[in-house]
This record gives structure tokens, C-alpha cells and sequence, in this order.
């Protein structure tokens, strides 16, 4: 089972990491680009692999359009579980740049204020 204290903990823990850039270089070398690592995170997560945790996240996320709103096609999918994964993928990837983007702009703030 999965909550969804438990998908977003792990939304904030990809998005603290990727704008971790001393993380990001140790884990994924120095050209690591967070637009490709978080892809790569996101494409085998366990979130989105197993059938059942990728209908949590359906659940969960704030974008559940994000795999349409990228301009992507599901094309004749065999079974509502064959399309889960890359929906549920896209979703987590739209939730961690959203997150990366509040505390960017939290950070903003803080140094303007």
C-alpha cells in the first residue's frame, strides 16, 4: 500500500536532490542534466512500474493530465493497467517540477525579502 504521505515525501525527495547540484553531480556525474535524471528516476520508479502504486499515483498528483498536456499519445493501449505506467510517469515528473519550481521561487522570495 502507498499513501499519499508517502508520494509526496519521495516527490520532495527527487526535487531536493535534483537541486542538489553537489548531490546531483556525486549520484549522476558532472554533465548530469536534472531534465534527464528525472527521467531516469521517474522511468523505473516503483511508483510507476507496479500497476498498483501507478493507480496511487494517479490518485495523488496535482497533474494528472501531464502525460496529454506534454502532447503524448497513448495509441491503441492493450488494457487500462498498460496504461498506467506512462501516465503515472509523466504525472510524478509534472508534481517534482512543480515542486522544484515552489522552492525556487520560496528561495526568491527569501532573498528579496
Amino acid at each position: 500500500m502507498m499513501t499519499s504521505s508517502e508520494y509526496w515525501i519521495e516527490v520532495h525527495a527527487i526535487g531536493d536532490t535534483l537541486n542538489d547540484s553537489d548531490a546531483l553531480t556525486e549520484e549522476y556525474g558532472e554533465d548530469a542534466d536534472p531534465s534527464e535524471v528525472l527521467w531516469e528516476i521517474t522511468d523505473g520508479h516503483e511508483f510507476v512500474i507496479y500497476n498498483f502504486k501507478a493507480l496511487k499515483v494517479m490518485e495523488y498528483t496535482n497533474n494528472a493530465d501531464a502525460f496529454f498536456e506534454q502532447g503524448m499519445e497513448l495509441g491503441a493501449p492493450d488494457s487500462f493497467f498498460s496504461m498506467l505506467p506512462p501516465l503515472a510517469m509523466m504525472a510524478m515528473q509534472a508534481d517534482v517540477q512543480d515542486y522544484m519550481n515552489r522552492k525556487e521561487k520560496d528561495a526568491a522570495c527569501v532573498s528579496d525579502g
